[in-house]
């Protein structure tokens, strides 16, 4: 699974992990379009920062394919969208753990 992080300048993909999207969440100031994306085959999780107002509350526009229900979108605040990254995170690697031991 990979982590990719789009901040409008520059892009990043890395191994994907927990600490790692905590961290990309984490990150002040945190611009209109910043992007953080999950893939993993053909299941794909991902949230791009919209600002509420004006100096206000970051807000991200969550969407993805997560293979175990109907495609997901809608608008999150910050802990909801790490939360959801953290369901995918688990559900992948549940799944891999059983692919692997079965």
């Amino acid at each position: 699974m990979r982590l990719r992080i789009c901040d409008g300048e520059r892009e990043r993909t890395a191994p994907a992990s927990l600490e790692l999207v905590q961290e990309a969440f984490a990150q002040h100031p945190v611009g209109e379009g910043h992007e953080i994306a999950l893939a993993d085959g053909a299941r794909w999780l991902a949230a791009v920062a919209v600002l509420k107002q004006p100096g206000g509350e970051v807000e991200y526009v969550v969407s993805g394919e997560t293979g175990n229900e109907a495609p997901i979108s809608g608008r999150l605040s910050r802990s909801e969208a790490v939360q959801r990254f953290r369901e995918f995170l688990d559900y992948t690697q549940c799944h891999t753990r059983a692919g692997q031991t079965g």
